[in-house]
């Protein structure tokens, strides 16, 4: 699942006309990046929400001529990143599934968390980073999720931050309730409170956030003069 429903409001001026996951670099949808990721790993069946000028984005999903099976469910109101998931159940209805958000741009190797998923079995995977200035942190210990925040009750823990790449059991479902919720707050903490096994994985490859009209300008300028290198099957256009 592809997290694209936000009203873009950061992105100040260029998301008055279009919403922001079809801001474009090199000539392509921000959405396709992520499009791409995903099939690039054999993965068919995408599901994407929608709400800011939803018409837009659902049609431009509707033109991919590919072999992916898309699910778009419209959120008539905003019911944020744990809402959005628990709205698009039946679509969700494998044992587990990746969920991304669509202002990232990253090459991170899908098929490890499947491999991790595999063996260990846990509620979620998270695939984080070291922390960065302006980042919520969360701590680690020993390759899984301890807590939120900057200390967590004197435990020896290693601080990290979360890059918006996850892979969900689907026993999420009965931590998110019906309506508008949160996947750290109403998921991730609660799941944490009971004990549940939550992984997480460090990448220090491509990861590139442009939730901000700051960042995405910047790395689009970056994109675009070939100071950031892509690889080629996330700089496609329409995957035929």
């Amino acid at each position: 699942m592809i997290l694209a429903a936000g009203l873009g409001t950061r992105m100040k001026e260029l998301t008055e006309s279009v919403p922001k996951p079809l801001l474009e670099i090199n000539n392509i949808p921000l959405i396709q990046y992520n499009v791409n990721l995903f099939s690039y790993y054999g993965i068919k069946n995408i599901t994407i929400n929608s709400h800011y000028k939803s018409l837009l984005l659902e049609n431009y999903i509707n033109s991919l001529k590919n072999n992916i099976n898309f699910c778009l469910k419209h959120e008539e109101t905003l019911l944020d990143t744990g809402g959005g998931v628990k709205n698009a159940r039946e679509c969700l209805n494998s044992e587990y599934f990746f969920l991304i958000n669509s202002d990232i741009i990253t090459d991170y190797p899908l098929s490890d968390l499947f491999k991790i998923y595999i063996k260990e079995q846990p509620i979620a995977i998270m695939v984080v980073k070291d922390p960065q200035p302006d980042y919520s942190s969360l701590q680690i210990k020993n390759g899984k999720l301890i807590g939120f925040g900057n200390k967590i009750d004197n435990t020896q823990t290693e601080p990290a931050m979360f890059t918006g790449i996850h892979l969900l059991s689907k026993r999420v479902f009965d931590y998110l309730p019906k309506g508008k919720s949160s996947i750290i707050s109403d998921f991730y903490i609660k799941a944490l409170e009971k004990g549940e096994k939550i992984l997480t994985i460090k990448y220090d490859g491509l990861w590139l956030d442009l939730g901000t009209r700051e960042k995405y300008l910047k790395i689009k300028d970056e994109i675009e003069n070939r100071q950031i290198l892509l690889p080629d099957y996330l700089s496609e256009g329409r995957i035929s």
